[in-house]
């Protein structure tokens, strides 16, 4: 991403323009789309999906609300599928959403279906940062399913998309949701995969949690209401252990509204994770007061038996777990 700092006075108003005309357009298309956008958040993805097609059909994908509306149809598709293939690996699902999820085979068919409808969004309006998303989300989704030199080509493809999409609009909250997704997953992988990866595939692994943390607070910087951004945020602390720091962000996502179906799984997973960390933090301070106690015991009586001296602190009995 460029230096703001080291743009010139006329770089610097050419940025501000383009950053005021993307601002416009999606408050313009989200006015138009607030229909669609009403399903998506009441999870029913089937009349999304159909809201979504009028628009296109109305506006044609040329047009700023066409090629968003195309994009956001490609969306609810890949979440149609992500459900499926969610709940056939044991995932937690959204029980409400509309339809029901099916095998892992249909769902992958609509999320390959998705990244067809994002690939043309983007070839009709290359200058546009929501296809570029979009491709990043349904690339990153088919991975999960690919053989293993497709999981590379594809998460090559997911980083190229995102970082198109942050250069063409720095101010997108998803790019770098986006770019923060990809360096999380990438610093997961451990070094000696690393080096087979690099080796044999050529695979860009140059992700790390400190630059995933980078980009997701940049995310809640733009747009703070994003449930997502706070949740996948603090996965991020966890990793580099400011456990809390990650616990603030937990909370603050679950104060969020859900704006779709992946705010719904994500309030899922940081509700249970929020419960996990929590309990721990209150066990140990409660195991911390019950060896306190133990051992106050025991040093009480062995000042009644006259012993007064550090005796109970070296044979005090082991710590009890709780």
């Amino acid at each position: 991403m460029e230096n703001a700092s080291a743009l010139t006075p006329t770089q610097l108003e050419e940025l501000s323009r383009n950053e005021k005309i993307c601002k416009s357009r999606k408050a313009e298309t989200e006015k138009v789309l607030a229909v669609c956008m009403r399903d998506e958040r009441e999870c029913n993805l089937e009349e999304a999906a159909k809201c979504y097609e009028r628009a296109v059909q109305k506006y044609g994908k040329e047009s700023n609300i066409g090629n968003e509306a195309l994009c956001r149809e490609a969306k609810v598709y890949s979440d149609i599928g992500w459900q499926s293939v969610s709940a056939s690996n044991g995932f937690p699902v959204v029980k409400m959403a509309v339809p029901q999820p099916g095998t892992v085979e249909e769902g992958t068919k609509f999320i390959e279906k998705a990244a067809k409808m994002s690939e043309e969004a983007a070839s009709v309006r290359p200058d546009n940062a929501v296809p570029h998303l979009t491709l990043a989300l349904n690339y990153g989704r088919l991975a999960i399913q690919a053989d293993n030199r497709t999981k590379v080509q594809l998460c090559n493809r997911v980083h190229e998309q995102a970082e198109l999409a942050t250069k063409l609009d720095p101010q997108d909250d998803f790019a770098h949701h986006a770019l923060g997704r990809w360096n999380y997953e990438v610093a997961n992988i451990n070094q000696v995969v690393r080096v087979i990866v690099r080796h044999f595939y050529g695979g860009d692994i140059s992700g790390s949690f400190e630059n995933a943390i980078y980009h997701y607070e940049k995310a809640v910087k733009l747009n703070p209401k994003k449930l997502i951004h706070h949740f996948e945020l603090a996965k991020s602390y966890v990793q580099v252990n400011q456990k809390k720091r990650a616990i603030k962000c937990m909370k603050k996502a679950l104060t969020c509204q859900c704006e779709d179906i992946n705010d719904q799984l994500g309030k899922l997973h940081c509700t249970e994770m929020l419960n996990k960390y929590t309990s721990k933090r209150r066990l140990g301070r409660l195991g911390q007061k019950v060896r306190l106690g133990q051992l106050g015991k025991k040093f009480r009586l062995r000042r009644k038996a006259g012993l007064d001296d550090l005796i109970p602190l070296v044979d005090a009995e082991p710590d009890v777990e709780i």
